[in-house]
């Protein structure tokens, strides 16, 4: 079926897959308001990894983690669950 699929694609130049995701003009206002939530604590939790600490050694956000004082772990763990990232 597959097959099939990329031989019509290709022969007439229209795409039959769906979509992978709705488009954001179908989204709702609640939609965007609990997307802009979530990049307000993505940004959140980049401010603590980027801006506030240096990463010494460290090569990956893991390695950073460990080093980071415990109250600042908890505040980055937070912003990365609320912001849908861990």
């Amino acid at each position: 079926m597959a097959a099939v699929v990329r031989v019509v694609e290709q022969e007439t130049g229209i795409t039959l897959a769906q979509p992978a995701a709705p488009s954001v003009m179908d989204a709702t206002r609640a939609q965007l308001q609990a997307a802009d939530l979530r990049a307000q604590h993505a940004l959140a939790a980049m401010d603590i990894v980027l801006r506030r600490w240096t990463w010494g050694d460290a090569r990956t956000l893991g390695e950073l983690v460990r080093t980071l004082p415990p109250n600042v772990r908890e505040a980055l763990a937070e912003h990365l669950v609320r912001a849908g990232l861990s």
